[in-house]
């Protein structure tokens, strides 16, 4: 009975669902982009003797999104135990920092914020997918796949695969699609306070890339 209560308990915890409700926000957003990216990618290279190859772009975008979901995981476990030590008030700020960096960064002491800052996995999971994002657009815009989606030609067209065929604005709202991962990523990654100085300017970075 106690463990259903506190199963519940969690489910309308606000603060779970909140961040919950982001990570898998984010990783939908990824997961659709990485995929309609890697078509393109797929479609443009059927029929070479390495077109086996580019299947193999979905294991890096796999390995991304475990790591995006790691920051997340990583960003509500900081908030909730800063939240949880703060609250008492029977700890000094070191004492609240160092519980927190012993309780998440145990047994990875290498990505301590002593070395790499309070949130490390934020910075590194977000150089990982723009760098792997930015290596697939260089090969997507070095290609005829710009050509292709432009063709006017009725006999070139029927021979171009589907996906070429959608046109440009999907290309565009996909690599587009990039922004509304930063604002994702950066709201799951900050404390909430409204009245704070710290949240007003996040708020308002927010507000300049969209």
């Amino acid at each position: 009975m106690k463990n259903k209560k506190g199963f519940y308990s969690l489910l309308c915890d606000k603060e779970i669902l909140y961040h919950s409700f982001l990570g898998v926000l984010a990783m939908a957003v990824i997961i659709a982009q990485a995929t309609i990216l890697n078509f393109y990618i797929i479609a443009y290279y059927r029929g070479y003797t390495h077109q086996v190859a580019t299947y193999f772009w979905f294991l890096g975008d796999l390995f991304i999104v475990c790591f995006i979901a790691t920051s997340c995981i990583t960003a509500y476990r900081y908030i909730h135990l800063r939240n949880k030590y703060s609250a008492r008030n029977m700890y000094s700020e070191d004492l609240i920092e160092g519980k927190i960096h012993h309780s998440i960064y145990k047994y990875i002491s290498f990505l301590s914020p002593k070395y790499c800052g309070t949130l490390p996995f934020s910075f590194i999971s977000w150089f990982v997918y723009s760098t792997y994002l930015t290596i697939k657009l260089c090969i997507i815009f070095s290609s005829s796949i710009p050509e292709q989606m432009t063709r006017q030609d009725e006999e070139e067209e029927k021979q171009t695969e589907q996906i070429l065929r959608a046109g440009s604005n999907l290309l565009k709202v996909t690599i587009g699609s990039s922004a509304l991962i930063f604002i994702i990523m950066l709201q799951a990654h900050h404390n909430h306070d409204h009245d704070s100085t710290h949240s007003g300017y996040v708020a308002g970075v927010c507000h300049n890339t969209a």
